[in-house]
């Protein structure tokens, strides 16, 4: 009896000693969530700081403007040149199907940043006065310094336009 009352009371010490040690780990665990917190707080507060100077970045540039994927920003208008090539018919209903049009050979400035964004490629464009001449459409040729007729079923790449 007094054997097993001292194995008892030696098991309790054990069981205390190892209760002392899950409490000293419980509270260094604790202790590293709370820096870890802590951290995560500031990260997010500067997030966020970041994510407000961008946002009035952005308001402070009235040319700037968010595309969709895939979309070229220049201005404040996004454009995107066609990754195939088709009709004149099936390039300007693309356009109007992305809520977009097809880019008009107008502008100087803006012949410069499709030449360098269209590469030299030969384009299906949209012109102000003219559409089609008997069954003739525009385009500009590969340099884009030309403005051109084809036949609208000749397969061209085109650039559509969004505002």
């Amino acid at each position: 009896m007094n054997q097993e009352k001292g194995r008892l009371l030696q098991e309790n010490d054990r069981l205390f000693q190892e209760n002392d040690k899950l409490n000293q780990e419980k509270g260094q665990l604790t202790q590293n969530m709370k820096m870890l917190e802590d951290r995560l707080n500031g990260t997010i507060s500067k997030l966020e700081k970041r994510i407000q100077e961008l946002q009035t970045k952005g308001t402070d540039r009235p040319n700037t403007k968010c595309c969709p994927p895939r979309w070229q920003t220049y201005r404040s208008s996004c454009y995107q040149l066609s990754s195939t090539t088709n009709t004149w018919y099936y390039a300007y209903r693309d356009c109007q199907s992305k809520g977009a049009h097809l880019v008009t050979d107008n502008n100087a400035l803006k012949k410069r940043f499709v030449h360098a964004f269209g590469y030299r490629h030969e384009m299906w464009v949209d012109t102000p006065t003219t559409r089609f001449h008997d069954c003739y459409c525009p385009s500009v040729d590969a340099s884009h310094t030309s403005l051109v007729l084809h036949d609208c079923y000749e397969h061209k790449y085109w650039m559509c336009k969004k505002n």
